[in-house]
Order: C-alpha cells, then sequence, then structure tokens
C-alpha cells in the first residue's frame, strides 16, 4: 500500500495567517474597548444612581439634603449628628443610606484619643461607590498633606507610617459661585459649635456647602432641573500622588475641592487632561461627558460642550430661569 504523506503549511502560508490574525486584532480592539467602557460608563451612572437614592433618603430623614460640614480639617465625627453641627459633609453623612452604616458610627460615643483613632480607621477605608471605575480602583490612596486633619490622628506630611486615605470621585453641587478658597475650619469642635458668622461660604446658592442645610422647599427650580451630585475633575499627573489641591484629601472631609464643585459660564466641565488643573469643575475620565444625578434621582450625561448658561442654571437652585431639558438630549 502507498503511504499518502500529509502536507504541513509553507513558511507564506503561515505568514499570512498570522498576518490576518494581527489585522483581526486590530480590528476588534477598539470595538472591544469601546463595549468595555460603555461597561465602565454604565457602573459609575448606577454609582450615581445609588448616591441619589442615598441622598433622597437622607432628605427623608432628616427634611435637609447633607451638610457639607465646617472645612477641609474635619472628618466625620459619629456623636455630631446630621446637621450643620457635623463637621464632615456629604459623603459621610449618607453612608448609613448605602449600607454603610456600621462605618458612619466608628468611634460612636468614645472620645480623645480613642475617637481620633477611630474617624482616622474611617477615614482611610475606601468606599467603592464613591469611585469612577473609568477612573480608578477603589482602594486607600498616599496622605501626604501638611496640616492633618484636627480630629484624626495623621500626622504632618504623611508622618513615616505610609499614612492613606479613601478618595472620591464625585463633588456636590454648591452652585455657580465660589466664595473664596475653602479653608480648615474652627480648631475645634467646641468652636465650631459657638461660631456664629461662617462667611460666604455658608449662604450659596446650590445644593450643600459650608454648613448648609438646604430643604426641598428651598430647590424652587425645580427638583427635575438641579443638579445634585456628578463627576469631578481631576488631573490625571497627580492622582496616584495625593499632593494636588483638589486631590490630597478624601471623601471624608468637611467643605472643599475634595468633595464639591461649581458651575457657571466659566466653570464648563471638562474630560480629564495631563498637565491641566481645575479645582472648580464637574467632568470626568469619559470620552463623550460626565455623569450627573439630579435631585429628582434621575441620572443623565452631560456633554462637555453643554452650553455656560445652561450649565449654570442647572446648578442654581433658586434663579427661576426656565429650562430646556432637551438641550441635554
Amino acid at each position: 500500500m502507498r503511504n499518502i504523506a500529509t502536507r504541513g503549511f509553507t513558511l507564506v502560508e503561515l505568514l499570512i495567517v498570522i498576518a490576518i490574525i494581527a489585522v483581526l486584532v486590530m480590528l476588534l480592539t477598539p470595538a472591544v474597548q469601546q463595549v468595555r467602557e460603555s461597561m465602565l460608563r454604565t457602573q459609575c451612572k448606577n454609582n450615581l444612581w445609588q448616591i441619589g437614592r442615598a441622598v433622597l433618603q437622607h432628605v427623608d430623614k432628616w427634611g435637609h439634603y447633607p451638610t457639607s460640614g465646617w472645612g477641609w480639617g474635619w472628618a466625620g465625627d459619629p456623636n455630631q449628628g446630621f446637621t450643620k453641627n457635623q463637621p464632615s459633609g456629604w459623603a459621610y453623612n449618607i453612608l448609613p443610606y448605602i449600607e454603610l452604616g456600621n462605618l458612619h458610627d466608628q468611634g460612636m460615643g468614645l472620645s480623645g484619643e480613642a475617637l481620633k483613632a477611630a474617624i482616622t480607621a474611617t477615614t482611610s477605608t475606601p468606599v467603592a461607590l464613591y469611585h469612577c471605575p473609568s477612573r480608578r480602583r477603589a482602594i486607600p490612596y498616599p496622605y501626604i498633606h501638611p496640616s492633618p486633619y484636627y480630629n484624626c490622628t495623621y500626622q504632618p506630611n504623611g508622618g513615616s507610617g505610609g499614612q492613606v486615605i479613601g478618595r472620591t470621585d464625585y463633588a456636590i453641587n454648591a452652585g455657580d459661585t465660589l466664595p473664596g478658597t475653602p479653608n480648615k475650619g474652627p480648631g475645634s469642635i467646641a468652636a465650631g459649635m459657638s461660631q456664629t458668622e461662617w462667611g460666604p461660604a455658608s449662604r450659596l446658592n446650590g445644593i450643600s456647602y459650608l454648613r448648609s442645610e438646604v430643604q426641598p422647599a428651598q430647590v424652587v427650580d425645580g427638583i427635575s432641573y438641579t443638579y445634585l451630585i456628578g463627576e469631578r475633575y481631576v488631573n490625571p499627573d497627580g492622582m496616584f500622588s495625593g499632593a494636588p489641591a483638589d486631590d490630597d484629601q478624601g471623601w471624608n472631609q468637611g467643605w472643599d475641592w475634595d468633595t464639591i464643585r461649581w458651575a457657571n459660564e466659566n466653570w464648563t466641565p471638562r474630560r480629564d487632561r495631563p498637565g491641566y488643573n481645575n479645582v472648580y469643575v464637574f467632568g470626568s475620565a469619559h470620552a463623550s461627558g460626565f455623569n450627573m444625578v439630579f435631585c429628582d434621582g434621575a441620572v443623565r450625561t452631560i456633554r462637555y460642550n453643554i452650553d455656560g448658561i445652561l450649565h449654570r442654571n442647572l446648578a442654581v437652585r433658586n434663579d427661576r430661569t426656565p429650562v430646556d431639558m432637551t438641550q441635554l438630549e
């Protein structure tokens, strides 16, 4: 019987197959990336939907939107409640409504150094819901600020123990006017409780700001037409270092650029861009726009090229200017 030899690939044929596979990979990679980014953007919108729902539960319970605390020198104090006497901001105040009540209450009933240590542990804890997955992971980030919180055990310049902090990619709407640079706040709980004049930062036209207690009835433009919380702009260059002024603190703090943003004709949203700093505006790592939850709980993607006047009108709760929401479509 005659043997029939099997024929293998020639070198030319093998190179052709490799070339075809390479072309297919090149064609498919952008599509895969687009699908992945679409999934991440959807997750980001879901984060904001959950945050918005938590805020509405806070409003139902306390009658006002979460306060934004006393200044960047204060983290959440579980013994100070949910009113303007709470030195921390919105991200701390809604913890019980995102199933993190134990994190919120850590240190309750304690005082002195024991309370400071508990608050430090809370502040160092990353919260997955506060991170856009297109930008960065929910992990502890370096805390190197030269002037640490009043009520934590962090040491100046990060100390020697590799101190870390949990950050946030979302910020609450403070309105259209920045009343100067946020400061550290009063030097003690007693000083904060007794202080009567807090300056223009306590009299803004957004949803949350220095020592605010904005009620739904004060959103006279309508809760469906007013920004609540959205993604904030971050310069990617310093996003992991803890050095930039708008990314040096964390989610658990009072009035500051890390947790609060503004909107008007000059402060329009931007996509993250290396080399560019802006501590005032909303923005994101997404290509087409940033995500925002409105005061009624609806989540929308806002284009970067949104009209500046419209952007301002959506941030101000009480200017009584009619808004055409079809402009957002």
